[in-house]
């Protein structure tokens, strides 16, 4: 399947590939309208790393999960992780060994769902993107989901360590009538 319409979105990603920072983006928008679809399809050859939360799971699962996506990616057993920062600490370590310059996609999808009671997720990403990718120039981390009040309120309005450290942001509509005509 080709990716069509989605013009102002894909050409703010592809503004991302060509930048001498890094960038970290949010995407966010009601649930089946194509995000997932779009991030993938358009970074399909830069995404080095990708999980998606699960729904309705605990912390020891969603670490789970995220240690499974990473030996997907990285095909290294590591030991798997107790707290999120070790998880991001593990992911750290595996972009750190890919010898390209080239942009690094991290795709964290249904970010809201990592985020459960008391996990220290969204601590330990603002510890990865502050004190690791934002110090480099290869990284795209891009994080999406279908939650778009929990996006906004505890990411993109983020007092804490992620105020205003969001450099793109996206929220995908319904296709507008000119795409529909187009597909």
């Amino acid at each position: 399947m080709n990716l069509v319409g989605r013009a102002p979105e894909t050409a703010r990603m592809a503004k991302l590939l060509t930048n001498d920072e890094s960038d970290f983006l949010v995407v966010y928008g009601r649930r089946r309208i194509g995000k997932t679809f779009m991030i993938r399809e358009f970074y399909k050859k830069s995404i080095v790393f990708e999980a998606s939360g699960l729904h309705e799971k605990d912390k020891t699962q969603q670490l789970e999960n995220f240690w499974f996506s990473q030996y997907d990616y990285e095909k290294v057993k590591r030991e798997r992780p107790k707290t999120w920062l070790q998880a991001f600490q593990n992911l750290k370590e595996f972009i750190e060994s890919i010898k390209t310059d080239v942009k690094k996609v991290i795709f964290l999808d249904e970010i809201a769902w990592f985020e459960t009671q008391k996990s220290g997720f969204l601590a330990a990403l603002d510890k990865f993107w502050n004190q690791f990718c934002s110090k480099r120039t290869d990284i795209i981390l891009v994080i999406c989901g279908s939650a778009a009040s929990w996006i906004i309120n505890k990411v993109i309005n983020n007092k804490g360590g992620l105020h205003n450290r969001i450099t793109s942001q996206i929220q995908l509509l319904p296709f507008d009538i000119h795409e529909i005509n187009y597909i």
